[in-house]
């Protein structure tokens, strides 16, 4: 393996994998039971009884905090992070963690005793005083009262998600955080800092064992500790590029420490690498047995909602209105769940059970303007949790059932059966702007509840076919506005309902009626065995607008219907025949590919998908296509965005599904003896129906689906489903912060468990996907082969080429950009004059345009152009005020009279706002850090402050260090921009 080599031009972040894992996590092998604080006196030796130190195990631990040292008496800890089954502590001299094990001694309760292992972290060779600062607060504080001394109380502590070592080696930083609750630390390594010479090494240790696998095992007294085996990767240009790597043991040292370092092959130096661990977030999301999403929505905030099904009794529940699965007479009986996510997915705002002492079946999901949740199912259980229900009993073999959880998760705003004596299944839901929902489904009950029903009657009530479609609305009280038998003398079920922006109700599924389907026009009948169909009702109800069957000889079925904002209708299923429908923007017979043909015109394999669109009036079509490769691909869901752009969700077992900017190429469902690999796809077709923008795989070495789409407020894609394997792909992948924006949940925790992710769609022409990353320096850019993607039109150069840039703020501050034409450079041509316009987000449009300039603007000088630009007034400059991390997108283009020359130079300088003076930097090094905290905790509870006596933390000069000085201190704590 090749040693890599970092130039001054390179920089490189190391993530090892967990420092340590807590008890429950997947790969864990420490043996730990719970929850306990003690001091860095502890011994391996030392033991406590199980009284004296309790244990509180718990399967999901919040996120890992760390909390600046005021209440220990040795001052040489800084931070410390009391976890389940652990403290760790932060010190200059390196990282100590005590590990704690539950040994039984006997049968007798109280037997049992507590063992310790004391396992440091150190460094050799390293800085002996690097400076220690605290990451990001996290919500709450910490309050210590300890004896019986009010004086000696501490109060208001704030916690921390990170503590940093910075330059603990020449060019090297250290990060300490939580991951899923794991403990791990990343290493960030500078340009012209070398890999070579970071050394780390265990002490309290038995060995250090170098697994098959490329794990790190520390086997310790009792248990072990696992680190995972380094992944490491570059990422540039918006693509991920992994490099080899491994731990490298390397034995005792002469104080009997174990040491190891690392090894990296040869990579880009002009690249950031980063060792360890894009998705916006994507999550297992379930406990040890089976769990599956069927359902997914999204709130004006952006929280993610997901609804499904479970049988697992240790699924993950957080603020739970339920929290244990229902009585069942049997483990393989299932519960519904709810979860409500954050809008990075890391933390569940609530996740809670619903359900009774049988079967719960979830099938639909959505949200109104309040938050409020809206699901629907089917149950077998007589005892499903009601509430103000307006049918109090479980009628048949199965009822619907529509619950209405509260914003908190924390109580049903109502809850109640629907159906009749047999067999009555909800498949989806809708909910519009005063909250009244409308469900739809299917039933074999010839005696469903109806209410104001254009069909009163079950219509195979006379032919034994009884499977019809029913459509229901329910008002915010809760009582059945309407509710309707749809169907006709064969089996007709609905699968989706969708509002439209006039309130009218669609609903789509499959039928075998063969000519008498409410609604549909004269004379009008199926095609093949089955046919999807779809069907138009009024928003009270009154009345059935129209219904048409989709279809073509063989057979269909519709899965999902989606509406957009401007009426249009697209519906999406399964076929089997090979005439089906199709059509485009077009003539069929003489369309051009990608332009004004559909997609796919003919049938590929067994069974295809197809994506029918009409316009508002549903009877004027806009496009109908198939989707598939050569065997069978299903959709489950469809969503539109606010262009009309259709994304469709499903489960393929096809090799060759059409990919386009794909997240993944192939088919990895390894697929088990005698069944066939199946991955869930996503695919977004523009508003055409001629091109996809996106199509990808996604899966892994088991069977996984994707049961539902929604799109957000920001138009990101969300997506919830179930994978059957272990390494379905997650995101983000450290580095990461547990709590803040990792995935709440890294791995599979049983059979099956459901997923949900959030996808972000980057066009082509975004500039800020493509977008050159630029700091403060000067650039060299052309516009010779640049196209023109801007739709500014400052300086007339709407139509002219451009060159994209994108500017991260380190601190608030000003940004001032500037541009020399070509002859300021030498050059022989006739010179490009030179527009530049600033944008406050993506995509850098007129909208989000903050300034433009053509020429130099009064009180802006240029930085480095030659000065008289011949007087031909070819230069620009411009300038934004930004925030910390914030972006500005900058174009520069060409002036619209200026057609000839290409070449520019670009200067970017960066301006920081002052920043107010920092309370508790003592030592005036400018920052507030481990050395000033060491400071004020000597300081602490002094009450002689006098002008003869002064005190260092007597900030509000009362004669005093008291709780106030310590408020002022921590609000200060960690900043490093002291002037």
């Amino acid at each position: 393996m090749k040693k890599c080599k970092v130039k001054k031009n390179g920089w490189i972040t190391m993530v090892t994998s967990a420092l340590l894992m807590l008890f429950g996590c997947h790969g864990f092998q420490v043996s730990t039971d719970g929850a306990a604080t003690s001091t860095a006196q502890l011994k391996p030796s030392d033991q406590l009884n199980e009284k004296d130190n309790p244990i509180n195990p718990k399967s999901f631990k919040p996120p890992i905090a760390f909390i600046p040292n005021r209440g220990l008496k040795n001052s040489h800890i800084l931070f410390y992070e009391p976890g389940a089954g652990h403290t760790l502590y932060i010190t200059e001299e390196g990282i100590l963690i005590a590990l704690y094990h539950k040994k039984t001694a006997g049968r007798r309760v109280g037997d049992s005793k507590i063992l310790r292992n004391i396992v440091r972290l150190s460094f050799p060779g390293a800085n002996p005083h690097p400076k220690i600062v605290a990451g990001a607060p996290l919500p709450g504080t910490v309050n210590i009262f300890h004896g019986n001394d009010p004086a000696k109380w501490k109060t208001g502590l704030p916690v921390f998600d990170s503590v940093t070592y910075q330059d603990l080696y020449p060019g090297v930083d250290l990060s300490v955080h939580g991951n899923q609750g794991q403990l791990e630390y990343d290493l960030i390594v500078r340009p012209g800092s070398k890999v070579s010479n970071l050394r780390f090494a265990y002490d309290g240790v038995k060995t250090l064992k170098e697994m098959q696998s490329g794990d790190l095992q520390v086997v310790l007294e009792h248990g072990s500790i696992h680190q995972k085996k380094p992944i490491i990767y570059q990422e540039f240009q918006g693509k991920r590029h992994q490099v080899d790597g491994r731990f490298v043991l390397l034995g005792k040292d002469n104080q009997g420490r174990y040491e190891f370092g690392f090894d990296i092959a040869q990579y880009d130096i002009t690249q950031p690498l980063i060792i360890d661990p894009v998705l916006v977030f994507s999550t297992y999301l379930g406990g040890h047995a089976g769990d599956s999403g069927f359902g997914v929505a999204t709130d004006n905030a952006g929280n993610v909602y997901v609804v499904g099904e479970t049988v697992s009794d240790d699924f993950p529940v957080v603020a739970s209105l339920q929290p244990f699965r229902g009585p069942s007479v049997s483990t393989i009986y299932q519960d519904v769940f709810v979860s409500k996510f954050n809008p990075s997915g890391a933390q569940l705002i609530y996740s809670t059970y619903l359900g009774g002492e049988d079967n719960d079946y979830a099938k639909g999901i959505a949200v109104d303007s309040g938050g409020n949740a809206y699901i629907v199912g089917w149950t077998q259980s007589v005892k499903f949790p009601l509430q103000s229900a307006f049918q109090l009993v479980n009628r048949g073999r199965g009822d619907t059932f529509i619950t209405k959880l509260n914003a908190a998760g924390s109580a049903l705003a109502y809850s109640t059966y629907l159906g009749g004596s047999d067999l009555d299944i909800a498949t989806d839901v809708a909910v519009d702007g005063i909250g009244n929902a409308y469900l739809t489904g299917w039933t074999t009950s010839t005696d469903f509840p109806v209410q104001a029903a254009i069909q009163a009657q079950n219509g195979g009530w006379n032919t034994h076919f009884w499977d019809d479609a029913f459509v229901a609305k329910i008002n915010a009280t809760p009582a059945l506005v309407f509710s309707t038998y749809l169907g006709g003398s064969g089996i007709d079920s609905a699968a989706g309902i969708a509002l439209g922006p006039d309130g009218d109700i669609h609903i789509a599924g499959q039928s075998d009626s063969f000519s008498d389907l409410p609604g549909l026009p004269p004379g009008a009948i199926i095609g093949g065995a089955k046919d999807a169909f779809m069907s138009r009702l009024s928003s009270d109800g009154s009345t059935l607008k129209y219904s048409f069957f989709i279809g073509g000889s063989g057979s269909e079925g519709a899965e999902d219907i989606a509406v957009d904002r401007l009426g249009r209708i697209f519906v999406t299923g399964a076929t089997f025949s090979d005439d089906f429908p199709v059509w485009g923007p077009g003539n069929t017979n003489l369309c051009i590919p990608l332009i004004s043909c559909p997609f796919q015109m003919t049938r590929k394999g067994d069974l295809d998908l197809f994506i029918t669109a009409f316009e508002a009036d549903g009877i004027h079509g806009l496009y109908s296509t198939y989707l598939g490769g050569s065997s069978r691909d299903e959709p489950t869901a469809i969503a539109v965005d606010w262009s009309g752009n259709a994304y469709i969700v499903g489960q393929t077992e096809s090799t060759d599904f059409p990919t386009i900017r794909a997240l993944q190429t192939t088919l990895k469902g390894a697929g088990l003896p005698g069944f066939t690999a199946k991955d869930g796809f996503i695919v977004k077709m523009d508003n055409s129906g001629t091109s996809l923008d996106f199509s990808t795989y996604l899966g892994s070495d088991g069977w996984d689906n994707l049961e539902a789409v929604a799109l957000g407020v920001d138009g990101e894609a969300v997506v919830s489903g179930w994978a059957s394997d272990t390494n379905f792909p997650t995101a983000p992948n450290p580095p990461c912060i547990s709590g803040t924006d990792c995935p709440f949940q890294f791995n599979n925790a049983g059979a099956r468990d459901a997923v949900a992710f959030k996808l972000k769609d980057i066009p082509d022409n975004d500039v800020c996907g493509g977008a050159q990353i630029v700091t403060t320096g000067t650039y060299r850019g052309s516009l010779l082969s640049a196209s023109p993607s801007g739709s500014a039109s400052c300086g007339n150069s709407a139509s002219q080429p451009d060159a994209w840039y994108v500017f991260t703020a380190p601190s608030a501050g000003t940004l001032f950009v500037d541009s020399c034409g070509s002859n300021d450079m030498g050059n022989t041509d006739a010179g490009v004059d030179t527009v530049i316009s600033l944008h406050q987000g993506c995509i850098g449009t007129t909208a989000n345009e903050i300034d433009c300039n053509d020429d130099w603007p009064s009180g802006l000088v240029p930085n480095a152009c030659s000065g008289t630009d011949g007087g031909m007034h070819r230069d620009s400059a411009s300038k934004i005020h930004l925030l910390a991390g914030e972006q500005s997108i900058i174009r520069v283009s060409r002036y619209g009279g200026n057609p000839v020359g290409g070449d520019f130079l670009f200067h970017v300088t960066f301006q920081p706002d002052s920043a107010p003076p920092c309370t508790g930097d003592f030592d005036n090094d400018g920052d507030v850090d481990g050395s000033d905290l060491k400071v004020f905790n000597a300081e602490f509870g002094r009450n002689n402050c006098s002008t003869s006596s002064p005190c260092k933390g007597d900030f509000d000069n009362d004669g005093d260090v008291d709780g106030t000085d310590l408020n002022k201190f921590n609000l200060d704590f960690g900043r490093n921009d002291c002037p």
